[in-house]
């Protein structure tokens, strides 16, 4: 075991600051399953946070929650949201998206939440709002719900999982807002980045409409000096070059639908040889990659026999 350095000390989440304290969740919080109703009852009435609200964003607000259901009164009053709820995910496709959390930033009278998640509300007032924006997403944290959830056809967790669950606390609320404060920074750097990086995409996105339509020619390539190509033609795949062709997509190889081994069977995941591409690293990419490997066992009992 590596040495501890000065003013630090060795706990079951890890190495933390000496005067850090390491409560366990259900030190901090009561749990509680969320509502579950027949569908008719969807779609009116009263506001619900469902699952892709928590999954979404570690924090929400009145403007998020879309949602909305009819409850009546001891409904309402059971499955009540206050400001400062934290929401945690029941269950999940895959390990490493269960027991996601988000809080609840705003007042939102009258609101309930779904039975798809959790609702963790403080016991005192030992973590600020802000803070538990941030404090489940560490990797100290993740690592605990991850290895303490069950897996049947689905991972899942619960209260009782997630009471076990040890949460790094800095012992005062002003340490907690200042750690706030610069990760709420950071957040506000990289959204400045994402809108950057939108523009430039969406300026590639009509440079390729323009290029792989024809409708700008290279320089050399039957285009004029400004790159405008003036001669073209309609049909059925909208304006090209007049010495274009079109043709179907089943024309240029074989379509094939994919399939997706069991994410239950911890085995199908492990010492695979086998690269596995999956839809969210197709959409997110033009050229993709994958480090995803899986076992001749997987592919066999896949949905879809890829075989």
């Amino acid at each position: 075991m590596s040495e501890v350095r000065p003013g630090y000390k060795q706990t079951e989440v890890g190495v933390i600051p000496e005067d850090w304290e390491a409560p366990s969740l259900g030190e901090l919080f009561a749990f509680k399953n969320g509502l579950n109703k027949a569908k008719k009852y969807f779609g009116y009435g009263t506001p619900i946070i469902n699952y892709m609200d928590v999954y979404k964003k570690p924090g929400l607000f009145c403007q998020d929650i879309y949602g909305r259901v009819s409850v009546n009164r001891a409904e309402l009053d059971s499955y009540a949201v206050k400001k400062g709820d934290v929401f945690f995910t029941r269950t999940s496709e895959t390990v490493e998206e269960v027991g996601i959390a988000s809080v609840m930033l705003d007042e939102l009278p009258d609101a309930v939440f779904s039975g798809f998640i959790l609702r963790a509300r403080s016991k005192d007032l030992r973590i600020v709002d802000q803070y538990k924006k941030y404090c489940f997403s560490s990797i100290m944290v993740r690592k605990q719900i991850i290895a303490k959830s069950t897996y049947t056809t689905r991972a899942l967790t619960n209260g009782r999982v997630l009471s076990l669950v040890a949460l790094p606390l800095p012992p005062t609320l002003a340490e907690q807002t200042a750690i706030t404060e610069v990760l709420s920074d950071t957040d506000a750097l990289i959204h400045g980045l994402d809108q950057l990086i939108t523009k430039k995409r969406n300026i590639k996105q009509a440079a390729m409409q323009e290029l792989l339509t024809g409708k700008r020619r290279l320089k050399g390539f039957g285009g004029s000096e400004t790159g405008i190509q003036i001669g073209y033609k309609q049909n059925e795949a909208g304006v090209i070059p007049e010495d274009w062709i079109s043709a179907e997509v089943s024309m240029l190889g074989q379509l094939k639908g994919g399939g997706t081994p069991s994410m239950a069977i911890k085995d199908y995941w492990e010492n695979g040889v086998i690269p596995w591409v999956s839809s969210g690293d197709v959409k997110t990419q033009y050229i993709f990659s994958t480090t995803k490997m899986i076992t001749e066992e997987a592919v066999k009992k896949s949905s879809t026999n890829l075989l």
